[in-house]
């Protein structure tokens, strides 16, 4: 994620050297966020059936060529191409790296670990940023190749220090793998939307945020990246020091429902905000609902997913992919009727998230009955 934050603010600069239009910049972001929406849950199944450490050195493989040929790029071709090819193969990456967390923690500290590598990624978005701006004043390509070379150094990291946890060693022969439709059941279903709806409302924040407070409060660069480094840093700060002990506490399901009640309640605050200090407690009670949200729905998909926890998590990692491409695309056309609207849709999808989701899925989609491995994470023959 560290990598992927360097090369945000010079993407776009980058772009426009090499002939791109605004509308190819757009559409080379969502080209990245597309494939990974696709390709995730395959590679996140066939992690669960040959193991995590093959699909983490390809993704992160995929990552460093792609980033490579982005900075070696001279025509768009070159560009959409980088983008294609890096969103398909990194997208086993994460689902991957997610589903090993999950494999090798504990049933209570799931939620624990899912929140610490929540954090890890949300400061990797952080710090990009900024290590980016300052390598681009090498060269507009240094942030690519930087981003490159650290996924490359990763890979022996992973070859000499990950211990696999491969399904295949302990002779799975019997357990077919579920189709995609299978695992939209209750155990994974709900938590899949609640994934689509916070990614949702957090691209469609993040893709208007700029213009909002630019016509509103007459904000530049300088002081929407230092909001966004201030809600990044919250949501950090919750998921290393609370998270884990709050889950433990109350259970994910009860906070998933806060963490949409603070979102909800943040919109409603954006959108009534007459100043600058009401601005700052709504963006602080999205960093708190972010890390709150994202290691909740993490730990409960992985605790449910029990021997599909890759295809599963994949899954997830689809649904945010959707959540980005649909989120800026959706609230800066809404932005272009009214400067509010759309905080009123993410006030409202949260609000749906709340109230009527897990409801209206519970009483429509089949139930798989439950915690038939009585919680753990693979069949009982297994163990």
């Amino acid at each position: 994620m560290l990598g992927f934050g360097l090369v945000i603010p010079v993407l776009p600069f980058y772009s426009l050297n090499v002939g791109a239009s605004p509308f190819d910049i757009g559409l080379l972001l969502t080209t990245y966020s597309f494939m990974q929406f696709i390709f995730s849950p395959y590679w996140g199944k066939l992690s669960d059936k040959y193991g995590r450490k093959p699909f983490l050195i390809i993704g992160l493989g995929g990552f460093g060529l792609a980033f490579s040929i982005f900075g070696l790029s001279n025509s768009l071709w070159q560009l959409y191409f980088s983008r294609i090819i890096g969103g398909i193969i990194s997208s086993a990456a994460i689902p991957s790296a997610m589903a090993y967390i999950g494999d090798n923690s504990p049933r209570e500290k799931i939620g624990h670990y899912m929140g610490l590598a929540g954090a890890s990624m949300g400061l990797g978005i952080i710090l990009g940023p900024v290590i980016g701006g300052y390598v681009s004043l090498i060269s507009l390509s240094a942030p690519f190749f930087l981003a490159s070379a650290l996924a490359f150094s990763l890979i022996p990291i992973v070859m000499v220090f990950i211990c696999d946890t491969n399904l295949s060693k302990y002779k799975i022969t019997n357990i077919k793998s579920p189709t995609f439709s299978q695992l939209f059941n209750n155990q994974i279903g709900p938590y899949l939307g609640y994934a689509l709806i916070l990614s949702f409302a957090i691209a469609n924040l993040e893709g208007t945020f700029a213009l909002f407070t630019n016509e509103k409060f007459g904000f530049g660069t300088v002081e929407v990246g230092n909001i966004f480094a201030f809600v990044g840093f919250i949501s950090v700060v919750v998921q290393i020091r609370f998270v884990g002990n709050l889950i433990n506490k109350f259970g994910e399901d009860k906070l998933i429902s806060f963490g949409f009640i603070l979102i909800s309640t943040a919109f409603f605050l954006i959108i009534v905000s007459w100043q600058i200090a009401n601005l700052i407690i709504s963006m602080a009670l999205i960093g708190v609902a972010m890390g709150i949200l994202r290691p909740s729905i993490s730990s409960k998909i992985s605790k449910n997913a029990k021997e599909y926890r890759g295809q599963s998590l994949g899954l997830m990692s689809s649904m945010d992919s959707l959540g980005r491409i649909l989120g800026p695309s959706i609230g800066c056309f809404l932005f272009e009727f009214d400067i509010n609207f759309p905080y009123f849709i993410g006030m409202s999808i949260s609000l749906i998230g709340f109230l009527l989701f897990k409801r209206f899925w519970n009483k429509f989609m089949p139930n798989d009955n439950s915690d038939q491995n009585n919680g753990e994470p693979y069949p009982k023959e297994i163990l």
